[in-house]
């Protein structure tokens, strides 16, 4: 039996055009089908398309979206990271630009954390602050925190622990902090209620881990979902 079928060529005979349809009904080309999942082009004319200036459609459509990909939200197309950690890019439409997080990189490609300075008073500067939040009928934690964050909409969460008995941390509690308090600030004002210490906290909310503790509750997506269920809790996780 011959080695070669009836009506087909052999590899290096075959003339290949992407501008002819005809070219993707050729016997032996691709199996009879332009996107068919047998679709067979030599190894040896590959270079010739190149050479000959051929644009592949296939290979522009990966370089496009590729470059479509890369943005001020994704510094790190296809590998679901923004900055340090394995966060994916949260540019969503239905979240408000400041809830959309940039991350910060240098010209050589490191990457910046921002923070915020800690709240560390004077005797003087604290006794004020207290005597403020006593007027206000609020915490003086919270009160701290609303003034750093500045006008910014306050957030209620309920903090649940899966870590500790309800009498361990005096829980599940209500909070209210600012949507753009960093998880840092967050660890430290859970501290203050609870009594739990901040580097014994693994936070997540709506079963995302708040694993880049400068970033803001806001960049979470937490200000968008709390506002329709306001009832998920912020959980210390084991």
């Amino acid at each position: 039996m011959s080695s070669q079928m009836t009506g087909m060529k052999p590899a290096h005979e075959q003339s290949f055009d992407f501008d002819d349809y005809a070219y993707a009904q050729a016997p032996g080309s691709h199996g009879g089908g332009i996107d068919g999942e047998n679709a067979f082009v030599p190894p040896r004319c590959v270079f010739s398309f190149l050479e000959r200036g051929v644009k592949i459609r296939g290979l522009i459509l990966v370089v496009l979206k590729m470059y479509r990909a890369f943005s001020k939200y994704n510094d790190k197309p296809g590998t679901g990271k923004t900055g340090y950690f394995d966060i994916p890019p949260n540019n969503y439409p239905f979240y408000m630009e400041e809830e959309k997080y940039c991350p910060k990189t240098t010209r050589d490609g490191a990457n910046v954390t921002e923070w915020t300075d800690p709240y560390e008073p004077t005797p003087e500067q604290e006794a004020e602050d207290r005597q403020k939040a006593f007027e206000a009928g609020i915490p003086h934690g919270e009160y701290v925190y609303r003034k750093r964050y500045g006008d910014c909409p306050i957030l209620s969460l309920l903090v649940t622990s899966e870590l500790h008995t309800d009498t361990e941390y005096g829980g599940p509690f209500w909070i209210h902090v600012p949507s753009k308090i960093r998880v840092s600030d967050l660890r430290d004002y859970i501290r203050d209620r609870s009594g739990i210490m901040p580097g014994l906290m693994k936070l997540a909310y709506r079963g995302q881990s708040l694993d880049d503790e400068s970033r803001k509750l806001e960049h979470y997506g937490v200000r968008y979902w709390n506002k329709k269920f306001p009832d998920w809790p912020l959980v210390i996780k084991r």
